[in-house]
């Protein structure tokens, strides 16, 4: 018998971006010394996930079909968290001429969502694996699957 497993572990980007985006917010919101229009930071907070989420896609972050937390993803989360958030922080700089968090901040807030994800990629690593080791065998070359016999069903039309 062959074991196949049809679905990866992971629970996909937009969960992804909806943890980014939490722990930004969050992490900003406890790092931050300086009053920001609460428009502007939340402004801040999707333009650095969004930059986060397409820089860590272009690394190759999410090709995997099992998450791999080692080192080299804490570092590349070390890498690419900070300049999202640094570019975020200049581009609304740039634009609005406001206010915002300061590079220091930006950076100790970078640090903790980077270990928060990673925290969340190692448990969605390990819930995976486990319902992975759960799956039933696929049965090849016309094998019967183990189980109840299945039931044929009559249509009333015919």
């Amino acid at each position: 018998m062959n074991f196949r497993v049809e679905s990866n572990i992971g629970l996909g980007k937009p969960i992804n971006f909806f943890i980014l985006a939490t722990s930004w917010f969050l992490s900003g919101f406890l790092f931050n010394t300086i009053a920001m229009n609460p428009g502007m930071y939340l402004t801040w907070v999707l333009l650095t996930t969004t930059l986060s989420i397409l820089s860590l896609s272009a690394i190759g972050y999410f090709d995997h079909h099992v998450p791999k937390p080692e080192i080299n993803g804490v570092m590349s989360l070390l890498l690419v968290l900070p300049l999202s958030a640094i570019v975020s922080k200049w581009a609304l700089l740039v634009i609005t001429q406001a206010p915002l968090i300061r590079y220091a901040e930006t950076l100790k807030a970078a640090v903790l969502v980077a270990g928060f994800f990673e925290l969340f990629q190692v448990l969605v690593f390990r819930l995976g694996k486990t319902a992975v080791n759960l799956e039933l065998p696929m049965p090849l070359y016309g094998e019967r699957a183990p189980g109840p016999e299945p039931k044929l069903w009559r249509s009333s039309l015919s």
